[in-house]
Parts: structure tokens; sequence; C-alpha cells
């Protein structure tokens, strides 16, 4: 289901937990992509936890008078941890989203950050799909059908150390939702390996950077340029620290990507979630994307009208760029060369990252 909702969650949600046993439910991955405060994910957390019960009485585990407040906020916490999913531009939306589910949960003998790998910062709609990354960041949409398509940058091998390092990442973040978090040493344990895996020199960081740089490719302006031919052995650089391209030649072109990164937050949803959408082996799952996207996205046309003068044209130059990315880097492939509205993005992008997406929302 893919919908903008009120905070009332049953319109959306119950049709995923009718007739669900306990496990089932437990298995949800639903996200709002613009979660703000966390309204809504804290009404999901209420309402899966209701019927989690529900299914637990259902199904013989348990009789109504064996839950008390203790037990129900141990449902939440499972609920919190193992289905819901947010992500936000703005960092203190994200700090109240997790005070929110902190608080939801009863979870005053937890840090805050015993949410940090579901709730996370960045721009829902700027990132690249990995299916990107096989190709240089150039005008993909706008390219003549007849066109002929361009060979994959990375060879086998490379395509097989991307499979590794999800490999080595996914079984992370499933025992992240999997392993208890009755004592604040359990929780310290997950920071730390949360951490090792988000590390610089971590497998899947490595690819991060890359994807990092293709979203950075269409953000540039004149003077900052790092060429877009140099996008492949930029990537080769990175994950066999070799390649053709001198050493303080590199250094300088990954700097400037950073600098864009970080300015821009972008935000590469199967890289960030890859549990998602990859098994433990990391091959692709065949339904891979989340049971429910909800919330209720910006909706606003992307121009610069207001303000000084001089300030609208820094914003239009910026505007310029976003929309050179949505419109030709393939990322989007419903957006109109007309007035943009940003309500139009999240609603494809959350189209995406269904996993009942129809067939035509491809890469």
């Amino acid at each position: 289901s893919v919908v903008a909702m009120s905070p009332n969650a049953a319109s959306v949600l119950a049709p995923l937990v009718h007739a669900a046993t306990p496990d089932r439910i437990l298995q949800l991955r639903i996200v709002d992509p613009a979660m703000g405060s966390g309204a809504f994910l804290v009404a999901a957390c209420r309402y899966l936890a209701g019927a989690y019960e529900a299914a637990l009485i259902q199904t013989g585990g348990c009789q109504p008078s064996d839950l008390g407040d203790q037990d129900r906020a141990a449902i939440r916490r499972s609920i919190a941890e193992r289905c819901l999913y947010g992500v936000d531009l703005n960092p203190m939306a994200v700090q109240l989203a997790r005070l929110s589910l902190w608080l939801t949960t009863l979870a005053a003998d937890r840090p805050l950050s015993f949410l940090d790998h579901r709730l996370a910062i960045g721009d829902s709609l700027l990132g690249a799909w990995v299916a990107s990354l096989g190709r240089p960041p150039d005008r993909a949409r706008r390219r003549p059908a007849s066109a002929r398509p361009e060979l994959p940058l990375f060879d086998e091998p490379d395509v097989a150390g991307f499979h590794d390092a999800l490999a080595a990442a996914v079984p992370v973040r499933f025992s992240l939702e999997s392993t208890p978090n009755n004592t604040l040493e359990e929780v310290r344990a997950k920071e730390r390996a949360l951490a090792a895996m988000n590390g610089r020199d971590g497998a899947l960081t490595r690819w991060k950077r890359i994807a990092d740089l293709w979203c950075a490719l269409w953000f540039q302006t004149a003077g900052q340029a790092v060429p877009a031919a140099a996008f492949g052995a930029l990537s080769d650089a990175i994950l066999t620290g070799g390649g053709p391209l001198p050493a303080p030649t590199a250094d300088a072109y990954w700097r400037r990507s950073e600098q864009i990164a970080a300015a821009r937050r972008f935000f590469h949803w199967e890289l960030e979630f890859p549990e998602v959408f990859f098994a433990a082996d990391g091959s692709r799952l065949t339904s891979g994307g989340f049971d429910a996207v909800i919330g209720n996205p910006p909706w606003d046309m992307i121009r610069a009208d207001a303000g000084a003068r001089d300030l609208r044209g820094l914003a239009r130059a910026d505007v310029a760029l976003l929309l050179r990315f949505t419109r030709d880097a393939g990322i989007y492939r419903a957006q109109s060369d007309g007035h943009a509205n940003r309500y139009q993005l999240f609603v494809e992008r959350s189209i995406r990252l269904d996993a009942q997406k129809p067939q035509c929302a491809g890469h």
C-alpha cells in the first residue's frame, strides 16, 4: 500500500495484519519517507502492537489477562525495532521522532540511539538505486529509445564484490533487530556493531561513496566540476585502491563529491536499509521493499519565486540542479517538463519503495 494518510493507521495497515500470525506481523516493514517528528510512525507502532496482541490471543499464545503494561510496552518496543523505518532531511526532526517512539515504547532504560539504524537523516528524494551505478551519470531519461545501451561500468568481480558487501552487512542489520535490548550493554553492543558496519572503510560504505559520487555529478556548479567521464575510474579506485587517475587528482575529486553529498544529504535506500531489499546472502529479494509507505510528505512547487532578488537568483540555480537530477538522471520516470511538485516526486519514490510495486516502476 502506498498512500498519504492521517495519523489513524487503520486504513492502511489493517489489510496487512488481517488474519496474520504474530510472527508475520513482526516481519512487516513500514516506512515514512518524510517522517517529521514521527506522528505517523507512533500511530503505526500503536496499531501494530494492538494487532500483535490480538494475534497472540487468537492463536492461543496467551490470554488477555496475561498481558500487563510492561508486556504491552515490550511489544511496542519489538514493533519499533523490527517493523518501523523513517527518514527525514531535518536532523532535529529525526531526533524528535526518535524521542516520540522512545516515549511510546516506554524505553526509559535505553538511550535514544536504540533506533538509530531505523530512523535516519537524509533526503528521501535524492539518491541512487544500485542499478544506476552500472552506467555513467548522464542524461538517461532523455536518451532516445533507439540509442545503443552502454556497457556496464563494473565487470563481474566488482559485482561479486557488491554481493560480498551485502552478505557482510545484511546479517548485521538483521541482528540489530533480533538481538534483545534488555540491558544498556546490549544496546551499546548494537551501537558498536552499527558503527563498525558504517565505518569509512566498511565494504558497504564504499558503495555508498560511489552512489554519492554518482549523484554529486548531477549537482555540480560551474568551476567545481568533477568530469563525468571520471566516474568509472573513481569507482574503481574506491573498490580496488587503484585505477588510472593519479592519487592527488582522485583525492581532490572525492573531496568535492563528499562536500556535495554532505550538503545534499543523499540517501540511497537500498544501501541504507539493505535488509529490506536483499537477503542475508546478498541476493536480491524478489519482493524487496516495504509493505506500506505511510505519511504526509511536503506538497509544494519546486521553484524560486519568493524573497529578495539576489536570493531568488541563488535559489533558482539550486532548483535548476534539483530539476536536472529529477528529470534527466533516470531515477524518476514519471516527471513532466512543466512545474515540478515535490509531492509528485514523493509519490513516485513511494511506489518504487513499495514491495508490491508495479512491474513498470523499475530503475
